[in-house]
C-alpha cells in the first residue's frame, strides 16, 4: 500500500512539473526546458506563442536561422522545429502539434523536403521517435509519459527552474556550424563517392512519391489562412546523370504541382540552385550545407513568405 502511495506522488509530480513543457495538466506558469535533445524539447518551442512561423523538418533545414526569418516587416517571429534524423510521420506531427497550439491564430509554415520526402516507399521511421508527446490525445500521452526518462526529465526541468541548467533556446535554433572547423580530406572523404555518374534513364519519369499523398492529406485539413512554403534544400554538386538526382528532379515537380493545388502554398526549388551547390568550404557533406547558404535561403524564403502575405485576405 505504502509503495502505491509512494508512486502515485511521484506520477502527480511528474505531472505537475510537466517535464516537457506540453502544457497538459501542468501547474507550474514558466515555460521552457533543459537541453535534453530536439525530439523532446521541440514539444515546449512549438508552442511558445510569440512564434507566428515554424521551420519543419530534419538536419537539412536545421541551419536556418529562424531570427533570419522575415514576414515583409510584419513583425511575424519564427521557430526553429527541425529534429535531426525525422522524416515525414515526424515532421507532420510536430506540425499539426504547432498548429493546435497557435489555434485562431494567424500562422504559417515552412517544411523542408529532403529526400526522405523523395523516396519511392511509404515513409517509415529510422529513428525511435516520440509520437505520444505530440498526440492530441491525452490519454496517450499520459500512458507513455511515466517513465524514468520523464523523471530525469522533470529533475532536470526544476534544475532549470532553480537556474542551475541552462535552458534550451526558446527558438529551437541549434547551429551545427558553430565549433566545427571545416577539413578538406574529411570533406573529400564523405562526398567522394557521390559525385560520379551514373546511368538513370530509368528514374527520369518517375512519379512515385508516397510522402506527398501525405503531405496532400496534411495541406487539405489546413485552414486558408494558413500559408505554406514546401522548401527543398540544396546539395553539393548533384551529377546530373545519376539516378538519384534524376529522382529528385522528378520529386520536384510533383511537390510543385501539389503546391499549385493550394493557393497559400508556394514551393521554393534550391536543388540544383549553382549559387549554392557548387562550392566546396560552403558543404560538410553532400546534404548538409554551412552557413552563407543557409543565409542566401533565409532571404529568398523571407521574399517567399511576404509574397504569401501580400495575397492573403485580411485577417478578420
Amino acid at each position: 500500500m505504502w509503495s502505491c502511495g509512494f508512486l502515485g506522488v511521484i506520477a502527480a509530480t511528474i505531472v505537475a512539473i510537466d517535464p516537457y513543457d506540453t502544457g497538459r495538466f501542468a501547474i507550474l506558469g514558466v515555460r521552457g526546458v533543459p537541453h535534453f535533445g530536439q525530439r523532446l524539447t521541440v514539444a515546449s518551442a512549438a508552442r511558445r506563442p510569440e512564434f507566428d512561423i515554424a521551420i519543419i523538418g530534419n538536419s537539412t533545414v536545421q541551419l536556418l536561422n529562424p531570427a533570419n526569418i522575415d514576414n515583409g516587416g510584419s513583425g511575424d517571429r519564427a521557430v526553429s522545429l527541425a529534429i535531426p534524423g525525422t522524416g515525414p510521420l515526424e515532421q507532420l506531427a510536430v506540425a499539426r502539434w504547432f498548429l493546435r497550439n497557435h489555434a485562431n491564430r494567424f500562422v504559417s509554415l515552412i517544411i523542408g523536403l529532403d529526400s526522405r520526402w523523395c523516396e519511392a516507399r511509404a515513409p517509415e521511421l529510422t529513428n525511435p521517435f516520440p509520437f505520444w508527446l505530440y498526440s492530441a490525445n491525452s490519454v496517450d500521452y499520459m500512458t507513455n509519459l511515466f517513465s524514468y526518462q520523464s523523471l530525469e526529465a522533470a529533475a532536470r526541468r526544476v534544475s532549470m527552474l532553480l537556474h542551475r541548467a541552462k535552458p534550451a533556446p526558446t527558438d529551437g535554433y541549434n547551429d551545427y556550424d558553430i565549433g566545427h572547423r571545416w577539413d578538406e580530406a574529411e570533406f573529400r572523404s564523405r562526398v567522394g563517392a557521390n559525385t560520379s555518374h551514373d546511368d538513370a534513364a530509368s528514374a527520369e519519369g518517375s512519379n512515385d512519391f508516397p510522402a506527398a499523398s501525405l503531405l496532400s492529406v496534411f495541406l487539405a485539413e489546413l485552414p486558408e489562412r494558413v500559408p505554406v512554403l514546401l522548401v527543398m534544400p540544396p546539395q553539393f554538386r548533384p551529377a546530373l546523370g545519376r539516378e538519384s538526382t534524376a529522382r529528385a528532379l522528378g520529386c520536384a515537380r510533383a511537390y510543385r504541382a501539389l503546391a499549385d493545388q493550394r493557393r497559400d502554398t508556394r514551393f521554393i526549388n534550391f536543388f540544383l540552385e549553382p549559387t549554392l551547390t557548387g562550392n566546396d568550404e560552403d558543404y560538410w557533406d553532400v546534404q548538409h550545407y554551412r552557413s552563407r547558404v543557409a543565409r542566401v535561403m533565409e532571404a529568398e524564403i523571407s521574399t517567399g513568405l511576404m509574397q504569401q502575405r501580400s495575397f492573403l485576405p485580411a485577417a478578420e
